[in-house]
């Protein structure tokens, strides 16, 4: 039995002296390489007066003035607006901005969230040609001083002409791509 223990023994530290000469070739890895890359990119714009900016389209519109107006009319009852842009990229040479929000009962039209009934918001360039509903697009040239401006305006309209009392409320968003 001792004979038995004894060759046991030295089978095992045979084996254990074998595998701790070859353990380093067991625990070598191969060698890898990592690739970083990336891209650096022009700063945005920034929006002069931060990324909230509140249109009143005043505190005692009518029900009879907001149902006189003509959708797609466009002399009316608007309040003019313009955002500005400063600090732009000087690689750049035009911003485009995206117009996003609820669309109302007609494309080019926002949603109202506010109480009044049967109102919706009308977005167009101040000129009056292009309508700013959802989804469409502006542009503006950045300028030498690297500004640019969107000249905009805004009303309360009644597709149905048939506006009830209370607040008036869209949100719109814009987002900006240079070019």
């Amino acid at each position: 039995m001792r004979t038995i223990l004894l060759l046991c023994y030295r089978q095992y530290r045979r084996l254990l002296l074998g595998g701790l000469i070859l353990t380093p070739f067991f625990v070598q890895a191969d060698a890898i390489s990592l690739y970083v890359n990336g891209n650096i990119i022009a700063s945005p714009c920034v929006v002069e007066g931060g990324s909230d900016i509140n249109i009143d389209l005043g505190q005692e519109l009518l029900t009879s003035a907001v149902n006189a107006i003509d959708y797609g009319d466009k002399e009316s009852d608007w309040k003019n607006f313009t955002i500005n842009l400063k600090d732009c990229p000087s690689s750049k040479e035009s911003v485009i901005a995206t117009f996003h929000g609820t669309p109302g009962s007609h494309p080019t039209l926002y949603a109202n969230t506010g109480d009044a009934g049967n109102v919706e918001v009308e977005l167009r360039t101040q000129d009056g040609e292009s309508p700013m509903g959802n989804g469409m697009e502006h542009w503006a040239t950045i300028k030498s001083d690297r500004s640019a401006a969107f000249t905009l305006k805004a009303r309360a309209v009644s597709p149905a002409r048939n506006a009830t009392p209370g607040s008036i409320a869209a949100v719109v968003t814009m987002s900006f791509t240079y070019n």
